[in-house]
């Protein structure tokens, strides 16, 4: 749901067209607090702020309005009209951390990645515990491609910072891309911790611990099982990982399932998600992936 500015609940309230500068102010805030990457948007709103320099806004709303605009110009490579708004910046708050980094953020955006790397570098030793930075540092560490550094800089971060979902999301990436499916796994479990309803954290958590084999399938299990009770519409992964799950436990034999109250419940969820993937495919699926799916139920039979 997004979140509700002065008003504006939608895009479509917010509109493509400039209409005054109250509604300008506005409308930024609204993306910037739903997290709508939208620089078209921004300039729509933001230039005629700039171009007003300050008429009718006050000094912070002036700022923000160039603050903004400069990180749109950034993502739109209109690198005359990010240097327009970070001198007007710079003028009024000369050598002030959030300066210097909207700074290094242009050598970034341009490719610069050792001269912005030392720029944050720079930063952080003057301001330790400057979050905008240390993430900053992390996506420059990763276009690099220095994944161990940025995950590296991610513990760091996270030391300080541990309730910060979408930082333990990147480290779990991180983690993922490098076939560290433990450490991904603890990434996951600090999700869960901070979001226990999300479905998706439950699925990807069960996507894990059944790469990793041995005993972790049967926990994979349970795991894709919560998913379907939080989401039980539309959510093939989790039905698709709950019957290979079942499939690895029933074929592995005595060894893994020696409760035979544990066979029967594996055999009962087998049956159960091929059931529901059977139902879903047939009231929304092409035939030919009907039939795709038929064959592989029946190799899993």
């Amino acid at each position: 749901m997004a979140t509700a500015i002065s008003g504006l609940t939608s895009l479509e309230q917010v509109g493509t067209t400039y209409v005054n500068a109250r509604h300008a102010i506005r409308s930024i805030a609204f993306l910037k607090a739903n997290r709508l990457r939208r620089p078209d948007l921004v300039l729509t709103f933001g230039l005629p702020l700039v171009d007003a320099k300050g008429a009718g806004l006050s000094q912070a709303e002036s700022y923000s309005a160039h603050e903004e605009v400069y990180l749109a110009a950034l993502d739109l490579d209109d690198a005359p009209l990010a240097k327009r708004c970070i001198e007007v910046l710079a003028g009024r708050f000369p050598g002030s951390f959030r300066v210097r980094t909207l700074q290094a953020m242009a050598q970034e955006a341009g490719g610069r990645f050792n001269e912005a790397l030392s720029a944050y570098n720079a930063i952080l030793e003057d301001d330790p515990a400057n979050t905008l930075v240390m993430k900053r540092r992390v996506a420059v560490l990763e276009s690099m491609g220095n994944t161990t550094a940025a995950a590296q800089a991610l513990v760091e971060y996270l030391a300080l910072y541990s309730s910060d979902g979408d930082a333990w999301l990147q480290l779990g990436k991180i983690y993922l891309v490098d076939s560290q499916y433990r450490k991904a796994a603890f990434c996951y479990e600090e999700l869960l911790l901070l979001a226990p309803t999300n479905h998706v954290f439950h699925t990807k958590y069960a996507d894990i611990l059944y790469t990793l084999g041995g005993p972790d399938v049967k926990t994979a299990r349970k795991y894709y099982a919560h998913s379907l009770n939080i989401c039980p519409q539309n959510n093939a992964r989790a039905l698709y990982g709950l019957m290979m799950c079942c499939q690895a436990m029933a074929s592995a034999g005595p060894a893994r399932s020696k409760d035979k109250d544990d066979a029967r419940k594996t055999a009962a969820l087998l049956e159960f998600a091929s059931t529901q993937l059977e139902q879903m495919y047939a009231g929304k699926a092409s035939v030919s992936d009907s039939t795709v799916l038929s064959r592989m139920l029946e190799g899993l039979a």
